[in-house]
């Protein structure tokens, strides 16, 4: 694999995401994304015959959305666990689908959770294969990534 077709990938992210979340996304201008203070991140790696990862990037504000929205509770009730188990399960559910239809035979890390807008800062520095910024039906953004190395 070396390059992926963006319509595809984006299609499988937005079915994805809404069926994981409950939320609407739609795709964005990348230069139209702005860091938050307080970033949440969560990343896949892929190994085997394919190498690569999978990385998820948004403002607080739209991961305490996620959790409310996944594990059904109120916003004010979310805490910081719940914010890293639904940021993790949605990179997981969005790594899966990519692996099985671009990656192939390979496995995947469990995924990592990150805090803080430092770590947003090494998401730009790598060369991707794909790389798309969405805004979600609240207006939050979210930066989508995939990485091949191998």
């Amino acid at each position: 694999m070396s390059v992926i077709e963006n319509n595809t990938v984006e299609g499988l992210i937005d079915n994805c995401w809404f069926d994981t979340t409950g939320l609407q996304i739609t795709s964005t201008n990348l230069g139209d994304l702005t860091c938050p203070d307080n970033l949440f991140i969560a990343s896949v790696i892929f190994s085997g015959d394919n190498q690569g990862s999978l990385t998820v990037a948004m403002s607080e504000v739209l991961a305490k959305q996620l959790a409310s929205n996944m594990f059904d509770s109120t916003i004010e009730s979310v805490n910081l666990d719940d914010i890293r188990d639904s940021i993790g399960e949605l990179a997981n559910v969005l790594a899966g689908n990519i692996k099985t239809d671009f990656f192939g035979s390979c496995s995947m890390a469990k995924p990592v959770v990150m805090q803080g807008s430092d770590a947003m800062i090494s998401v730009f520095k790598i060369d991707a294969i794909f790389q798309r910024a969405f805004v979600s039906e609240n207006d939050e953004q979210v930066l989508i990534q995939v990485c091949q190395t191998a």
